[in-house]
This record gives structure tokens, C-alpha cells and sequence, in this order.
């Protein structure tokens, strides 16, 4: 056992009035329920499987409960339930009434002397007796009298759990102080989260459950566009930051391919002052000049006015002489002294 570095508060409540601890008692508090206000059953769930037995158990109890609003406490043995309830309302107003705010709920009968082996005993409680059959550590039965049970009512009680009852000599009568621990612990989970059992609150819960997912995909639906919105106008207004940018870089490219057309076009051909140069070279000085001149594709024509009648001949065998002349032809007009000269120019060898 452990050693008690703090006495424990301990409250006794009995069928008409609570048992106060002294004031210099300190420690944990724990609300003893008599044996006599108890109701105790041992319950085998064998045939339900374990992740079921909790559930299962819970709904016997209540089947069993004879109070509208019952506590519990619960040992568990393997898959023997040791079950003992109280009426609650009765509980929490003798609570009430003491001004205590929380304590730990035990059955008186978690606090007697616990036996190592089957045994069929009488105990001595806080008021009363209580008859205990145990088998395998299990307390199969269990009977409580408010004063000491006749032979006869004691060998009912043993042949109502199947024993054979010969005398009064098998009623052991065992009277010791509480102890300091309970012998049996209760799981939390069935005390505190019986509720979780209801159906009620289960629907409950998962009505909870979806309005917070919902509201979570509201709100998250709700950012969501307005980061959308946002992008929408960031991206608007660059498109109105990049339009003159983007119309002034077509504007140059297309300048750049005008220029690279011009610029092709300007070095497949000669440069006209550069032909003209060389055609008036074969004039006579000061006595021919052009009036008309005129050059595109290859294709030179020009008109040429003199002082004096013009001899075509002469210009024909004159231009036909260049290299990069050929086919040169003339017209002529009405007037003599007026010639019009057409050929082909060869760029290459100019």
C-alpha cells in the first residue's frame, strides 16, 4: 500500500445524513456512498465483442436502473462488469447541502477488504451488512440488510447464487476500517463520456461538426475569391501599364522590318545618283542634258534634250558600250532634237 502523505477528505454519506471529516483534514476529497444506498450487479459480457462491451454495458444499466438519474461505478474484471449505482438527485443534494464543490464518487464497498480467494462473507458497513460472494477475484454477489441477516435469510442469499447454504456456520462476519485506496478503479471514460452513448449526442455533435466545416469552407470560399478579385485588378491594371508598351514595341518592329525590306532592296540595287553619274559621263558636256529620268526593277528610262538634231545611232552604240547596260532602245520625238533612251541595268556590273 502507499505510504499517505496527505490524509484524505473523506465524506460518508448514509441513508439520512453525511458524515463530515474534520476541518484538518486535508488532501483529496472523496464522497463514500453506503453500501446501503447502493444497488450492485455483476454483469458478463462474454459473447460481445470488446470494443462493444462499453456501449453494451451502458444500456443494461439503464435497462436495470430503477432510479431516473443514477451514478455509477464501474470495476471491470476481464469480461465481468462489477456495476454499483446510486440515485443521483438524492447524491448531488446531500452535496449540496455540505458546500462541496468536487470530490471522488465511491461505493462504500470499494473500500472494504477485498479477498484473495472464493469466499462467501458477511462485512459490517458504514450502517448495515453486507453479504459478498466472491469467486476468481469477482464479486458475483452481493446483498445488503439493515441489520444482521437471519440463518435463514443468509442461506437464501447463498442458494440464490447457486451455493449450498447448510448452517449459519458459513456466515463469516468480517468487521474492518475503510481503506485508504479503493480496491477497484473506474475507468473515466464510462463515469465522465457516458454521455457519448446517447444518440442524441451523437447527432448533436455531428451537426456541430459539419456547421463548423461548412462555415471553415464559407469563409474559406469568401478569401479565396477575393484573392481571385484582386489578382483580377492587379492583372487589369498592368495591361493598362503594358498597352502603350506593347503597341510601341509593334510600332518597332514593324519600323525594323520596313527598314531591313528598304535596306535589301537598297543594296540588290544601285544607288541612282551613282547610275546617273555614269550614264552623264556619256553625254556631251554642256551641250545634252536630261529632262526626264526615271528607274525601277532593273529598268532605266530617261529623256535627254540637245542644242542640235540628235543621231540615236550614236547614243545606242554609246550606252550598249557599259557593261552594265543592255538592250537599249530609243524613242523619238516629233521634235529632233529630243531622245528617249530605255535599257536594262545589270546592278552587278555597275
Amino acid at each position: 500500500m502507499r505510504p499517505q502523505f496527505f490524509s484524505t477528505q473523506r465524506y460518508l454519506q448514509r441513508r439520512y445524513d453525511v458524515i463530515i471529516p474534520p476541518e484538518r483534514a486535508r488532501g483529496r476529497r472523496e464522497w463514500v456512498i453506503s453500501r446501503g444506498l447502493c444497488h450492485y450487479r455483476c454483469f458478463t459480457l462474454k459473447d460481445i465483442p470488446v470494443n462493444r462491451r462499453e456501449p453494451v454495458l451502458q444500456l443494461q444499466i439503464q435497462q436495470w436502473s430503477p432510479f431516473p438519474e443514477y451514478g455509477s461505478y464501474i470495476v471491470w474484471r476481464g469480461e465481468q462488469a462489477q456495476v454499483w449505482i446510486w440515485d443521483q438527485v438524492i447524491q448531488q443534494n446531500k452535496w449540496l447541502e455540505t458546500g462541496l464543490k468536487k470530490a471522488t464518487l465511491l461505493p462504500e464497498t470499494v473500500l472494504q477488504i477485498r479477498p484473495t480467494t472464493e469466499t462467501t462473507q458477511l462485512l459490517q458497513c458504514i450502517e448495515g451488512y453486507e453479504g459478498q460472494i466472491w469467486q476468481q477475484g469477482v464479486l458475483v454477489g452481493s446483498r445488503w440488510w439493515s441489520s444482521k441477516p437471519s440463518p435463514a435469510e443468509w442461506s437464501l442469499f447463498q442458494r440464490a447464487h447457486g451455493l449450498a447454504a447448510h448452517s449459519q456456520l458459513s456466515m463469516i462476519l468480517v468487521a474492518a476500517p475503510l481503506l485508504n485506496r479503493p480496491w477497484g478503479r473506474a475507468p473515466h471514460r464510462l463515469n465522465k463520456f457516458s454521455f457519448l452513448y446517447k444518440e442524441s449526442t451523437w447527432i448533436t455533435s455531428s451537426v456541430a461538426i459539419m456547421t463548423v466545416i461548412l462555415t471553415w469552407q464559407s469563409i474559406s470560399i469568401v478569401k479565396w475569391q477575393h484573392s481571385v478579385n484582386q489578382i483580377q485588378q492587379q492583372i487589369e491594371t498592368l495591361n493598362e501599364q503594358v498597352t502603350p508598351i506593347l503597341t510601341a514595341r509593334t510600332q518597332a518592329l514593324a519600323n525594323r522590318q520596313r527598314f531591313e525590306q528598304l535596306l535589301a532592296l537598297s543594296t540588290a540595287q544601285p544607288l541612282q545618283l551613282e547610275l546617273m553619274a555614269k550614264v552623264a559621263e556619256k553625254l556631251p558636256k554642256n551641250k545634252v542634258h536630261f529632262i526626264n529620268w526615271s528607274y525601277q526593277l532593273k529598268e532605266l528610262r530617261f529623256t535627254i534634250e540637245a542644242d542640235e538634231q540628235i543621231d540615236p545611232t550614236q547614243y545606242i552604240k554609246t550606252f550598249q558600250s557599259l557593261p552594265f547596260l543592255t538592250e537599249v532602245k530609243v524613242d523619238t520625238f516629233t521634235d529632233p532634237k529630243k531622245l528617249i533612251l530605255k535599257m536594262r541595268v545589270e546592278p552587278s556590273q555597275l
